[in-house]
């Protein structure tokens, strides 16, 4: 198959900017809801959501671009008349954004999919719609590294709710459609590009499974056909709301499960091979429901999860954010609450160029009348927002299943939408901080540093750390997206790094020193990525530009 070059004229510009934890509140006088965010190549972050105005309509996409000064660089508010929101967005290799939601205003049927592709300006480039005569959303949105956008989400199929997987063109143009379930509900929450370059979803099922609905894992290859399909779960209901692969080739996946665990829901998350053979279940929580939205994997092959707790809310608050840090055995390394006496949602987890964390969600208990919440987390959890917590870890063994879902192809048609785009005044409230400082992480920031050579390049690259000697511990190289793609020592799996074959050497030392060079594999496409190097408890990192 041929890919399509893409050539990316971009300049960054690099804010040196280190932000080692805050919290702020970001909305207007309306209710507003953070579904997903992304660190942007400028240090900024970019979110999504809904912004409830019933004046206007009732409900919009709300795009938030905030900088790395903790300012509100633009807003841009999608929708109609009716009610539309947004639930993921993602860096694309432009420089700009995409969106993937679902609208009322738009569309064939009662809820359709919306997609929105947006500049680095927050001005929409393109837009696309799509559905049946029922209630279908898209929930989950990548970018390949050869430029394509993948999407999944729910879609309704006569009498039941499938998955749907659609595979478009950079230009937003359809390849192929394929909607997989039986007879019940099934629903896609998440996906990821796999290292040989298929999908994998997750999500939950209801047509298939131990128990009323069970956590829903689906691996496809490139061309859309389904390789293997796992239900993992018990007795009550299971699901998968965040997909990972491991470094050390597994997956991990993050939920809630109601069969296990000390409440009535707790935080599922299980760490598996291909194919389904289980390494180990952990259910994590308190005594009232626990459940995690967002997943990603750290150094030490750990994880972070994010999502929010009932069994930690704090005072009056039915509900808190909730951030827990577990180690490569799913042991926990720590757990702090998000929020105050009112209600506080945590929905979104990404890693940070200095080696911290940022969420985001919804806070009622700051700000305007339900706003935005974005906070900034250390690498050790510190924020001036949490309060440390202690869950319960349990050691589960659920059931898991081999089974053969139906499938189907189609081609639908991709309507424009006659958006309203409005930019709009989005106000901060600063809820704490610890100050931002320029430069890098480091107290001595002179003393750590990243140069490469040449950026932009397109062969390979040689990077430059000055460590004054003290010896690096790791060295990772990141996509747009925060999927790891290198790192050294290497620890990944040949499917990924090429281990020298097809040409290709992956990252190694270039002589003496803190020299390295990157010779990107073969599967990766043109685009930003980032570097980060680790010396002791500290990280700096480096944006570099590989046009292919």
């Amino acid at each position: 198959m041929k890919r399509p070059v893409l050539l990316i004229l971009l300049l960054i510009t690099i804010t040196g900017f280190s932000q080692s934890h805050f919290a702020i509140a970001v909305g207007r006088d309306s209710t507003d809801h953070a579904y997903s965010l992304v660190q942007t190549p400028d240090s900024g972050f970019a979110i999504v959501g809904r912004s409830y105005d019933p004046g206007l309509s009732g409900g919009d996409i709300l795009v938030t671009k905030v900088n790395s000064t903790l300012e509100v660089e633009w807003a841009t508010v999608i929708g109609g008349s009716e009610y539309d929101t947004g639930f993921k967005i993602i860096n694309t290799l432009d420089g700009g954004f995409a969106a993937i939601g679902k609208t009322l205003s738009f569309g064939s049927g009662s809820y359709d999919v919306i997609l929105a592709k947006l500049s680095s300006s927050g001005s929409i480039e393109a837009s696309r719609v799509f559905g049946s005569t029922g209630n279908d959303e898209g929930t989950s949105i990548i970018q390949t590294s050869y430029g394509e956008f993948i999407v999944t989400g729910v879609i309704h199929n006569i009498s039941n709710d499938d998955v749907f997987v659609l595979r478009l063109t950079p230009m937003l143009e359809v390849v192929w459609q394929v909607d997989i379930g039986g007879s019940g509900t099934d629903c896609g929450l998440d996906i990821i590009e796999a290292a040989d370059e298929g999908f994998l979803v997750t999500g939950y099922t209801r047509s298939f499974g131990a128990g009323n609905a069970d956590l829903l894992l689906i691996k496809l290859s490139l061309g859309g056909q389904v390789q293997w399909c796992n239900t993992i779960g018990g007795a009550n209901d299971e699901y998968g709301y965040s997909v990972t692969e491991t470094s050390d080739g597994q997956i991990a996946v993050a939920g809630y499960t109601e069969s296990f665990g000390a409440g009535s829901s707790d935080i599922f998350v299980t760490k598996l091979y291909y194919g389904g053979t289980i390494t180990w279940c952990k259910a994590i929580g308190g005594g009232s429901s626990d459940i995690a939205k967002s997943l990603i994997e750290t150094p030490g092959r750990g994880f972070a999860l994010t999502g929010y707790s009932t069994s930690y809310a704090s005072g009056t608050s039915d509900n808190n954010g909730v951030i827990v840090k577990i180690d490569s055995s799913g042991g926990l390394d720590w757990a702090k609450s998000i929020g105050d006496t009112a209600e506080d949602y945590s929905q979104s987890l990404t890693r940070t160029f200095d080696g911290g964390y940022a969420i985001c969600g919804e806070t009622k208990s700051y700000g305007i009348n339900g706003d935005y919440l974005l906070a900034k987390f250390d690498s050790t959890g510190n924020c001036c927002l949490a309060s440390e917590i202690y869950p319960s870890i349990a050691n589960v063994i659920p059931v898991v299943t081999d089974v053969t879902p139906d499938t189907a192809r189609s081609f639908p048609t991709l309507s424009l939408p006659g958006l309203t785009i409005r930019g709009l005044h989005v106000s901060v409230t600063e809820i704490c901080t610890d100050g931002i400082e320029e430069n890098s992480p480091s107290a001595k920031p002179e003393a750590f540093t990243i140069s490469a050579y040449p950026n932009p390049f397109n062969g390979n690259c040689r990077l430059m750390i000055d460590d004054l000697g003290t010896g690096i511990d790791a060295i990772e190289i990141y996509d747009v997206n925060g999927r790891k793609v290198e790192e050294n020592p290497p620890t990944l799996r040949a499917t990924s790094l090429d281990k020298g074959g097809n040409g290709h050497a992956p990252l190694h030392k270039g002589g003496q020193g803190g020299s390295y060079i990157w010779q990107p594999a073969p599967s990766l496409g043109s685009g930003v990525y980032l570097v980060r190097a680790t010396v002791g408890e500290q990280s700096t990192s480096k944006r570099i530009v590989y046009l292919k």
